[in-house]
């Protein structure tokens, strides 16, 4: 039997005040727009390949290179992409891109695009419907 190979990723996740607020803002869109239940996040990097267990080791021995950083919301936006469909955007700063690197650093990562923000719907739908959501 062949073993699948699983691609991870990095998720910031937000303190339980703003992670509430996020998914309330979240379940309105997802009410109007029916999109696929997915937990509130910021993806920082992804693509890694490995098994759980060797990745999980790479990050708890990496830990105390990262810090915890704040985030500044820049505005809401909507692409013609189902993973980037509705998010609110987020400003790309000095310490967010540096905790970026250390990441992408522990886990042999060579993305050079990076486009945070906070997924708010998943899926295809019209660009004016998501333009009158916002």
């Amino acid at each position: 039997m062949k073993k699948l190979n699983f691609l991870y990723s990095i998720w910031a996740v937000f303190n339980d005040k703003d992670q509430r607020q996020l998914e309330n803002i979240k379940k309105k869109v997802n009410k109007a727009l029916k999109g696929p239940y997915f937990p509130i996040h910021m993806t920082i990097s992804a693509g890694f390949l490995g098994t759980e267990k060797e990745l999980i080791a790479k990050m708890k021995s990496n830990l105390n290179k990262l810090d915890r950083f704040y985030i500044e919301i820049d505005n809401y936006g909507y692409k013609n992409a189902f993973f980037q469909s509705l998010y609110i955007k987020v400003k790309k700063y000095n310490e967010l891109i540096s905790q970026k690197k250390i990441i992408d650093n522990i886990f042999d990562c060579q993305t050079s695009f990076f486009s945070p923000h906070i997924s708010l719907y998943y899926g295809h739908k019209n660009n004016s419907i998501k333009k009158k959501i916002i």
